[in-house]
Order: structure tokens, then sequence, then C-alpha cells
């Protein structure tokens, strides 16, 4: 199993490139899970999978679990029900937490939930906000590969570096780091080589930039039948880089 996570500040494309990412590998070594860990949740969306519950609703209800009874499965149970399936690949979001209470059973739970699960896939994508708090907290037991996403903006580059600097301050055990550009042009490819240089970052990879991806993002539609673009081609040749170098 190959667990990949993905981190950026918001309007970078994180989740158009999880979601790309999921189909691609969907469509060559399924079953994939993917996890929508940003409480700004949007790839169901984009996937075209309409989520109905997450794990936070499914937690909530242990308050209602009678003593004596095993709330690990009960939660396994709600857990299931939040499963969203499609083809080659399922989705789950883990929401946002509802109410007071002991964070760490919660999580406790929440790993060992997801960590059931996710023994049922060949690839687990995990989408998540800038701060990673799911993989911060150990909810994410287990990550190989860290993408932390950018567009081509001082601005976006300089966030991308500080998130890539708060995984090691953290102390995230991840296997490997790598940079992914969004909307990159031909025009823009040099300079940006540069200034990635100067800022000591060497593992990376570009996604050209695609207006058909641009338009369905305006118009709030699920990025389907994307496989002719150079955008999902550039994110297949990524996907293909990365299950060859996790063991």
């Amino acid at each position: 199993m190959t667990v990949i996570a993905l981190a950026g500040k918001g309007g970078v494309g994180k989740t158009t490139l999880c979601s790309l990412m999921a189909f691609h590998l969907a469509s060559v070594e399924p079953p994939v899970l993917a996890i929508d860990a940003d409480p700004n949740s949007n790839l169901g969306e984009k996937m075209g999978l309409r989520a109905t519950s997450d794990l936070s609703s499914a937690l909530a209800c242990l308050r209602e679990v009678p003593e004596g009874v095993a709330k690990h499965d009960v939660m396994a149970v709600k857990a299931r029900e939040a499963l969203i399936e499609g083809p080659g690949v399922d989705l789950i979001g883990m929401g946002r937490p509802q109410g007071p209470g002991c964070y760490c059973f919660a999580n406790s739970v929440l790993r060992d939930v997801l960590t059931l699960m996710s023994k049922s896939y060949r690839h687990v994508l995990v989408d998540n906000e800038a701060g990673m708090e799911h993989i911060s907290r150990g909810t994410v037991a287990k990550v190989d590969v860290l993408i932390v996403v950018s567009d081509p903006s001082v601005a976006g580059l300089r966030a991308a570096s500080r998130i890539w600097g708060l995984a090691d301050e953290l102390e995230i055990e991840v296997a490997r780091k790598l940079l992914v550009v969004n909307s990159v042009t031909e025009e823009t490819r040099p300079a940006l080589r540069e200034r990635l240089a100067s800022m000591g970052l060497t593992d990376y990879a570009f996604v050209p930039y695609e207006p058909d991806i641009r338009s369905l993002n305006m118009e709030g539609k699920p990025l389907l039948s994307m496989e002719d673009t150079g955008a999902y081609k550039a994110i297949a040749r990524l996907c293909d880089r990365i299950i060859l170098s996790v063991p």
C-alpha cells in the first residue's frame, strides 16, 4: 500500500491534483481510497462523488453508544456508512470536529478505523489543509510521499517552502517530500527552475496550465474525461514516478 498526502495553501490546485491522481491510479492500480482531510471539503465535488456523511459526524454518534458497547466497533460500522464508492476509487471525508470531548480518544478511534480501512486499498491519497493537522496528530499513521502543492507565483512558492519546513518542524515521518507546481506555462518554466534552485528545492514536478480544468473548476463541475489533456498526462507521469520510488 502506498500512502500519498498532499498539502498546500488554498487556491493552488491541491484538490484538483489529488482528484486527478486518484483517477489515474484507479485506472492503473485499483482500488484507491481518497481521504478528504481538508475542513473546506470539496474533493468529492471534483471527483463526481457526493458525500452524505463524514468521519466527524460518525464520531459524534459515539456519545450515544451505551456503556459496555465497543466504540471502535461502532465507529468502524459508521465509517463504512460514510464511505462513498466509485469506479476504482472510494472517497471518505474527515469533516470538522464537532463539539467538546477528548480529542486524544477521538484521534485514536479515527486512526484505528482509517488504518483498518486502508488495508483494503492499493493506494491511499490524503488531501490535507496547509497545516497538515491529521498527519501531525498521527490520524494518518504512515505517509510514503508528501506532496507540497504550489502555483507558479512567488507568494505561492514561499508558502510551499514554509509548508515544506513545517513538515520538518512537526517531525512528520515521511519517506519522501516532493514539490508540485500547478498551472505552469512553457514561458515560465526556465524562471521557475532558477527560482526553485535558489530556494534549494530540487525534487519537483510541473503540471501545465489547462484551460479546460480551470473552466470546470469555475463551474463547480467534476473533473471527468481529462485523459487527453496535457495536465492529466503530466499527473499520470508523476504518479508513475512516485509508484516506482516507493518499495
